[in-house]
């Protein structure tokens, strides 16, 4: 059923906007819309309340990036998407930073469906994020009325800063085992140091001021955040006592942490997402033709050296947009059974070399360990990075423990730190014999971007990965350390329940990877066919060209006996690589398609994903990476293609 949208739109052409209201219909929406083209009419539209609003980037009279400011002012939570035919990549990363909620090219509609569906779904995100910000705040002031019930310290001090009286609960919030605190100097119930910040605050109360401020106060569960607001008792105009009155805030406080926390993943994530198909197609004209380069036989050795180097520049350019799109939730993963005492056997090898001779590995694993379910390569991901990081903290020598359990969290236990809900894990702890964290770092570890590490030695990307995926499996992380005495990581992750028999991907061995097969190769942009067409024609392979959908059903239907396989882009004008392989199969076509793209979403493969015929390969790839998932493709029956990445 068409879903009603009701849409201000800021266009002087309305062909422009007829195409765009065609591109909405057919992603399943009902909108009505109403065009504007001066400041004017847009202001009196936004009195309408939109569902969304689009706007063309430069118009005769006044521009998209104005239309942004207005909505921002307005503190409008109004989903906004630019829709330019000349937005160059500053102004769109302006754009997103000003609060769009993403944006398009004319002559690339095909994701407006899934950009519009996406806007809407973060505004709806919002909405229920500002809603329990407020029930947040009401519930803090209901609990203020009742202060008998609630957890909230009384404290009344006299002129000589002695304690006249003192409710229980003031004892309970600062961990004093005494709560007979009458007659006590102020300064006596807390810490030294805690006393030269509430001294001053406690004066300015005497001389008839209001202060507030907060304190961590050390407790046995870690740190208590305490709001202490000093409140002035007057006898006329003359302060006879203080009302020193503490509330242990530390619940709010870690909640507003970990809102902070995913805000910062959705901005990553949402700009990640916009640059990393354009990204990833200029890698793979770069790492194409570096390697192609490198395996001729008229370079000199300095060339080759150059080209060396060029190719690490790019594998390590493709790493880090890996590493950004971890954070986008839409991102596509490949989740199955996995055997993780298995994988880290596996990787033993790889993460002695990677850590040198002078790191200690210790494996302790479990026997009968249950499995999970995950993308492996995102388990491979948690295990590098967690180790590279003890690497670095143990200045390359000491020792690294991977340790496997089966753990049983019961209803009410609290061994786990509330990280997870009671029922059945596998945990996975990674420790190390480095130098440890302060509590300061410690809880800013899982920020994006936040590194120890000196300018150019690390991205500050690692942990905040690892933290992202074992969330996204419905597990969770937690880690102890100190100064000097090192670092643990636990990993939780639910056990799949009743698994009789797991397959496990053996090694690949050694085959030829040349064809004679012809080909039918759809890419919009020139530079990544020209590309990928080399490679194919390298490998033997005949080659056929297509610049767009259409122009490959063609070719299809007139050369229906001569395709064996059709190789697509995903993200194209008019006709994406999912609507490509859709039509095929409306045909009734069997003809194997692997699907390639700098990045895809969950949504945009959508039921495709289980398709007999549909293969994915993310962009940049190398040559003979592309030249074995081929050759994976088509010398697999028909009734056994199934999607792997």
């Amino acid at each position: 059923m068409s879903r009603p949208l009701r849409i201000l739109y800021a266009e002087d052409s309305e062909t422009d906007a007829e195409l765009v209201i065609r591109e909405l219909t057919r992603a399943g929406f009902d909108p009505t819309y109403q065009l504007v083209k001066t400041e004017a009419d847009f202001l009196a539209g936004l009195e309408t309340s939109p569902d969304l609003i689009l706007s063309d980037f430069a118009l005769p009279q006044f521009d998209g990036m104005r239309a942004l400011v207005l909505v921002s002012e307005r503190k409008l939570e109004i989903p906004f998407i630019l829709i330019s035919g000349t937005l160059g990549e500053e102004a769109a990363v302006t754009s997103i930073k000003r609060g769009a909620a993403d944006y398009l090219m004319k002559d690339r509609l095909s994701r407006l469906g899934t950009a519009v569906d996406r806007a809407l779904e973060e505004q709806k995100l919002r909405a229920q994020r500002k809603q329990a910000e407020a029930a947040l705040r009401q519930t803090e002031a209901c609990l203020s009325i009742v202060s008998n019930f609630a957890r909230i310290g009384f404290v009344v001090v006299d002129l000589d800063y002695r304690i006249v009286f003192a409710n229980p609960a003031f004892a309970d919030i600062i961990c004093l085992t005494d709560a007979n605190l009458t007659g006590k100097y102020f300064s006596e119930v807390l810490p030294e140091d805690h006393d030269v910040q509430a001294r001053p605050m406690l004066e300015r109360a005497f001389k008839g001021e209001r202060a507030e401020f907060e304190m961590r106060l050390p407790t046995l569960q870690g740190q208590c955040h305490c709001a202490i607001h000093y409140e002035p008792v007057l006898d006329g105009n003359n302060v006879t006592s203080v009302v020193v009155v503490t509330k242990d805030i530390t619940a709010r406080r870690n909640t507003e942490e970990q809102l902070r926390q995913s805000q910062k993943m959705e901005a990553v994530g949402q700009l990640a997402g916009g640059i990393a198909h354009d990204f990833n197609n200029m890698l793979t004209v770069i790492s194409t033709y570096t390697s192609l380069l490198l395996h001729t036989n008229s370079l000199k050795s300095e060339e080759q050296q150059f080209l060396h180097e060029i190719g690490k520049a790019s594998d390590r350019a493709a790493d880090l947009t890996r590493r950004l799109l971890a954070f986008s939730r839409g991102q596509m993963q490949s989740p199955e059974v996995v055997d993780v005492n298995a994988m880290i056997v596996e990787m033993q090898k790889l993460l002695e070399m990677t850590l040198g001779r002078s790191v200690t590995i210790s494996l302790l694993l479990e026997p009968n360990l249950k499995h999970i379910w995950i993308d492996r390569s995102e388990l491979s991901q948690i295990l590098m990075n967690l180790s590279i990081n003890a690497r670095d903290a143990m200045q390359a020598t000491g020792r690294l423990e991977i340790r496997t359990q089966n753990v049983e969290i019961p209803v009410g236990d609290s061994a786990s730190g509330h990280i997870v809900s009671p029922g059945s894990y596998v945990l996975l702890t990674v420790s190390d014999s480095g130098s440890g964290m302060t509590d300061d770092v410690k809880q800013r570890i899982f920020d994006p971007f936040f590194t120890t590490k000196s300018v150019g030695k690390g991205t500050g990307l690692g942990l905040s990965i690892v933290h992202a995926i074992v969330t996204r499996c419905g597990g969770g992380i937690q880690v102890s350390s100190a100064l000097g005495q090192g670092t643990s990581f636990q990993i939780y992750f639910p056990h799949l329940q009743n698994i009789v028999e797991t397959t496990y991907r053996s090694i690949e061995p050694q085959r030829l990877l040349q064809g004679t097969e012809t080909i039918l190769l759809v890419d919009d942009d020139d530079q990544v066919r020209r590309a990928t067409r080399s490679i194919l024609t390298d490998y033997g392979y005949t080659v056929v060209e297509a610049e767009n959908g259409r122009e490959a059903v063609q070719i299809i239907l007139k050369n229906i006996q001569a395709i064996q396989l059709l190789i697509t882009d995903q993200m194209m004008p008019e006709m994406s690589g999912t609507a490509l392989f859709e039509n095929i199969s409306r045909l009734q076509l069997d003809l194997p398609v692997l699907l390639i793209s700098g990045y895809i979403t969950k949504d945009e493969i959508g039921e495709y994903s289980l398709d007999k015929n549909l293969t994915f390969l993310q962009k940049p790839f190398q040559p003979q990476v592309l030249a074995s998932k081929v050759r994976d493709v088509l010398e697999r029956p028909a009734r056994d293609r199934l999607r792997s990445v």
